[in-house]
């Protein structure tokens, strides 16, 4: 009896683990490059959403105008959504284009984005690019998205760093995470051909794909929402790990967990509503891209992979059935964790800061409990870093 109940739970955990340790072995090679492009440069908006970014914003700009992009060929364009401070003053002041938009009965940074999009596409705009209002980029990021478009691709997200990794052992965990998704999971994932997944910083598209395909995702998660719209009309999204933008992360407990909740209530909620169908879909129709990206939803969140497979162990062990297999699962994922470290590199310092990495390991493990709750999946909501 037990064993029936064993089973499928650690069948899905083998099959995420072989999927993840194909992507991972995938990522040790570099991305290929493109020889033969045209000389042609796109005209680029970057549009920069902010919501009470007085704060933040200054640098954000200032970083992007170390851009080595043509000057005439890119515009810097914020949208000031439902501010109630001087987000748009600093803005004009350091020469950006500012859009301000007032709806309190639509708010949201998809809404803000919908907004900005309808306005500058009916303009001459060959292409828009999406930074975030706490952001750092790369000076070479809108050079590897001309290339990229010009290559044929449409929609490409960038590789999304952090600015902050070694500032607590919270920001040092977060960031192991993050180099996991980057450089384990989605690069892997570009070399072996399969579609990303927006992440809402970094994004680029070019300027027909928003026109033919209106940006409707107004979700915590609107990002991965336009992703799957997007796929299932059969445009993917490309990863370009060759050029990055990077974020601070909070600080402390207290200023990580409403929005760690959040995140992680819209992904619980959109994995729900749209993993099973779109395997189901991309199986019946022999469109494997759906099926596949399906899948990467349900393996998304590695804190659950990890706490799932620790909970398995320890039933098996108590029961003794299948306690080899899941044991070795659990040892499986504790090592893929710890790939995430080496990824971001091994130093005395970040050894200390590991020490405490198990206290908030578990912590995130329990914000991906309560996310499959759908506690707090609200609006758009700066989250303090200071």
């Amino acid at each position: 009896m037990m064993a029936a109940l064993l089973f499928p739970p650690l069948a899905f955990l083998s099959l995420a683990a072989i999927y993840l340790f194909v992507a991972g072995l995938a990522s040790r090679r570099p991305v290929s490059t493109r020889a033969g492009l045209p000389d042609s440069r796109l005209r680029f908006a970057v549009v920069v959403p902010a919501h009470d970014e007085e704060n933040t914003i200054a640098a954000t700009l200032q970083s992007l105008a170390t851009l080595n992009y043509p000057k005439p060929l890119h515009e810097v364009v914020v949208i000031a959504d439902n501010c109630s401070d001087g987000t748009a003053g600093v803005a004009r002041s350091m020469g950006a284009r500012c859009i301000e938009r007032v709806d309190p009965t639509r708010r949201g940074k998809g809404q803000a984005l919908r907004h900005a999009f309808d306005i500058l596409l009916a303009e001459d705009f060959q292409a828009v690019a999406v930074v975030d209002a706490d952001t750092l980029v790369a000076p070479g990021f809108l050079d590897a998205m001309n290339e990229r478009l010009a290559s044929g691709d449409t929609v490409v997200q960038a590789r999304y760093g952090v600015v902050n990794p070694d500032g607590t052992p919270l920001t040092y965990v977060l960031a192991v995470g993050n180099a996991i998704e980057n450089d384990l999971f989605l690069h892997g994932r570009e070399n072996l051909g399969l579609a990303s997944i927006l992440r809402g910083n970094g994004m680029c598209f070019a300027a027909e794909v928003l026109r033919e395909h209106p940006w409707e995702a107004s979700s915590v998660v609107e990002d991965t929402e336009y992703s799957l719209d997007l796929l299932r009309r059969g445009v993917r999204t490309r990863f370009a790990p060759e050029t990055e933008v990077r974020a601070p992360l909070p600080l402390s407990l207290d200023q990580a967990a409403a929005q760690r909740v959040r995140w992680a209530s819209g992904n619980s909620r959109l994995t729900r509503l749209a993993a099973f169908s779109l395997i189901a879909e991309g199986l019946k129709s022999g469109r494997l891209g759906l099926a596949d990206i399906g899948f990467c939803l349900l393996v998304r969140s590695k804190p659950l992979l990890l706490l799932l497979s620790f909970v398995l162990a320890g039933i098996a062990l108590l029961l003794k059935v299948f306690a080899a297999w899941a044991v070795l699962l659990a040892a499986f994922f504790t090592l893929y964790m710890a790939g995430g470290m080496v990824a971001m590199g091994l130093s005395r310092p970040r050894a200390r800061l590991a020490l405490a990495a198990p206290f908030y390991l578990f912590w995130l493990m329990a914000v991906s409990l309560l996310g499959l709750t759908g506690f707090r999946s609200g609006v758009w909501a700066r989250t303090r870093r200071a």
